[in-house]
């Protein structure tokens, strides 16, 4: 049995096996909780349809992992400096808040993709 894509041209799109690995799984895990594919699928399984995206280059890994790392963290922080300074009447425009602050980072990190 041939598995499609092959891991020769899968491993053309990423620097190793275990980066290869975690890509899938991550891009999996994410298409299973509903996240909208990149393309049509000729697979059933997400783990391949992760697979099918690596290999078209919809999916890659983040050119700058500190980077993505350091605006997530610069978030959080936000976050719980607008919690701590918050009284119970601002709840309601707190979350709301937190929500478009989410939804930023979300619509960042898919801009660069994984």
């Amino acid at each position: 049995m041939m598995l499609k894509p092959s891991i020769d041209t899968l491993l053309d799109k990423v620097p190793s096996k275990y980066s290869l690995c975690i890509l899938q799984a991550k891009r999996a895990h994410e298409l299973e909780a509903g996240a909208k594919p990149t393309q049509e699928f000729k697979s059933v399984k997400a783990t391949l349809q992760a697979l099918e995206e690596i290999e078209s280059g919809n999916v890659v890994i983040h050119p700058d992992p500190e980077a993505k790392r350091a605006a997530v963290h610069a978030v959080f922080v936000h976050l719980i400096a607008l919690m701590a300074s918050a009284s119970f009447v601002h709840l309601t425009q707190l979350f709301l808040r937190i929500a478009l602050l989410i939804d930023d980072v979300l619509r960042s990190l898919l801009r660069h993709k994984l």
